[in-house]
């Protein structure tokens, strides 16, 4: 699993190059002690680590690879109970249409531990950036698109500066993420600059930060008013392609609020960002130029066996003639050469035909990611329908009972207004906003009794998009209405029968419930465990109880994640919440 990615290119010259290959000789032989930077083949190291290299060139481009095998020490944690070891890095430069281009993979260790619930996972041994990479960027000006990679954030400190800012945010050809970001009240710029470069040291190569000043904040907002501003104390990734002008593609750029930067560690937002940014950078389509070289790469891999064998056929050929019967080992050398030219011929439209799936598998994955994104604003936008329909109502039932009971209609539109929703941008401010088993939140008739760290988790997966954090919030509102309208006797059934009958007229705005599990997970064993959640003991005397009922947040991948809840209102008067996280494990994760 790739744990560290960056792509950058620069002017081609043979001075940016020399100063590149010199950086990485001397990283190679002084930092890893490998007796010299190859050209082709392997060398070894003491420590028995493989530094292997490729090179090609064909008309118009030219490209050099290396490939470092080595093995890292275990990180040293009490809760590791296995690593694979090994990380391979792949150092490639692409030299094409006039551009040098740099790409750096690194493929860590594969850590097995132990989460703080007791269970078994697996997860990526964390790298910062590499040594030699901080060196090429000090010795050669590369960029990415119309950016220049990130050393720290740099201060925005007027209004004049913010052009090249948008300028940065709508680039098509910039690959990685830009984060902009200003400091909240009564906090300096440099003191939120220092604070911003600490948690984002290790995003060299993979990123860029901005600082707003309060004069440049405002004029940033001032024309980012559809949805793309930036608030104070808080931070916006902008992914490539910003547009300001439309508010559906706001929803691309994900805001990581004031409070998840007042609230959380520093070690946590590092984890945030970088996690996020190596997940966009393993997935976006590279340019053309890369994925051409890396089919050259592949082609002259795939190629090596039949250079061997040319050798062979021409060293056999020039012996025959000493032979007794070397007509008919000639003839025989002949066939195998014929033999050997188709079986090359056949290889070449294999690969031909794998490049082309590629491409097709990746056209597949943008158009996919397309609809994903489609999706997820249809729902946002339903969403605001949605509320003021509800706030509608409410100020409709509202003055009817105004009406009916003073005669005063003005009553009803400032409790619309007292009603007016401000709705969680992020998970770690849903959970502060919903009350835990023990203690009422603002949202009356529900409880949360599970692990708050497995909800704020999903804060670090930037694919989910802010559509997730508003599935589980309209939840959570169906929950409260529900629970309302029993304790208001206006409905005296179950929060099943509330959720796929809807004409009681309260809140429901959610879908996709699950209202069982399957054979394999019901029964006794690992998979029914991980669905007992605490409850009241007035539900179970046991503190417990098994929640099969679950709501599908999201399906994106490696994530999928879920909300399990259980009618406890007959008991104790609300809905009780025990998981919102990453999927569980069942048959087809297992």
């Amino acid at each position: 699993m790739l744990g560290y990615r960056t792509v950058l290119n620069a002017d081609y010259t043979d001075a940016n190059r020399e100063k590149i290959l010199r950086v990485l000789k001397q990283w190679t032989t002084k930092r890893k002690r490998f007796p010299s930077l190859p050209v082709e083949g392997t060398v070894t190291n003491k420590n028995g680590a493989r530094l292997s290299a490729t090179s090609f060139s064909v008309e118009g481009s030219s490209g050099m690879r290396w490939e470092l095998v080595e093995e890292w020490e275990d990180p040293g944690w009490q809760s590791i109970v296995s690593t694979t070891g090994i990380a391979v890095t792949h150092i490639t430069i692409i030299m094409s249409n006039g551009r040098l281009w740099l790409w750096v993979d690194i493929e860590p260790p594969t850590l097995t531990l132990v989460d703080r619930e007791g269970k078994q996972r697996e997860e990526v041994q964390y790298t910062g950036t590499p040594g030699f990479v901080s060196e090429l960027l000090a010795a050669v000006e590369m960029r990415d698109g119309r950016a220049e990679p990130m050393s720290g954030f740099q201060i925005i400190p007027s209004a004049s500066y913010v052009d090249e800012l948008v300028s940065v945010l709508e680039d098509e050809t910039r690959l990685g993420a830009v984060f902009v970001t200003a400091p909240p009240q009564h906090v300096s710029v440099d003191s939120w600059k220092q604070q911003s470069d600490d948690r984002s040291y290790a995003m060299q190569g993979l990123g860029f930060g901005y600082v707003l000043s309060a004069e440049a904040l405002r004029e940033f907002n001032s024309r980012a008013t559809l949805g793309h501003s930036v608030p104070s104390g808080g931070m916006r990734t902008f992914v490539p392609g910003a547009d300001l002008s439309s508010a559906e593609d706001s929803f691309n750029h994900r805001l990581m609020h004031p409070s998840t930067l007042r609230d959380t560690d520093d070690r946590r937002i590092r984890r945030i960002l970088r996690n996020a940014q190596i997940e966009r950078l393993r997935t976006i389509r590279l340019p053309a130029e890369l994925r051409e070289a890396d089919y050259e790469f592949l082609r002259k891999r795939r190629m090596q066996p039949f250079d061997v064998l040319h050798e062979g056929t021409t060293t056999e050929t020039a012996h025959a003639g000493d032979r007794p019967d070397a007509g008919a080992l000639a003839a025989e050398i002949e066939d195998l050469r014929r033999r050997l030219s188709e079986a090359e011929e056949l290889a070449l439209e294999a690969m031909d035909d794998i490049t082309r799936l590629k491409s097709e598998r990746d056209e597949a994955i943008e158009e996919a990611e397309l609809n994903r994104m489609e999706a997820e604003d249809s729902y946002l936008r339903y969403s605001e329908q949605a509320r003021q329909v509800d706030k509608l109502n409410a100020r409709n039932e509202h003055l009817q009972r105004e009406l009916a009971s003073v005669g005063a209609a003005a009553a009803a539109w400032s409790h619309g207004e007292e009603h007016e929703e401000s709705r969680p941008a992020t998970f770690a401010e849903l959970l502060q906003r919903l009350g835990d088993l023990h203690s009422d939140g603002t949202l009356p008739g529900v409880r949360f009794s599970g692990i708050r760290d497995d909800t704020i988790e999903l804060d670090e997966h930037s694919g989910l998009g802010q559509a997730a954090v508003e599935k589980v919030w309209d939840a959570l509102l169906t929950f409260s209405a529900y629970s309302t309208m029993r304790a208001e006797s206006k409905f005296d059934q179950s929060l099943s029968h509330y959720v796929k009958d809807g004409s009681h007229g309260g809140y429901l705005s959610i879908g996709r419930i699950v209202w069982s599990e399957g054979e394999q997970v019901s029964n006794p064993g690992a998979f029914r465990r991980q669905r007992i959640f605490p409850v009241d003991k007035k539900v179970d005397p046991s503190g417990t109880l098994f929640m099969p009922a679950h709501l599908r947040i999201s399906n994106l991948k490696g994530v999928a994640p879920r909300l399990y809840f259980e009618d406890t209102y007959s008991a104790v008067g609300y809905v009780t919440v025990g998981y919102i996280g990453s999927h569980l494990d069942n048959t087809l994760t297992s």
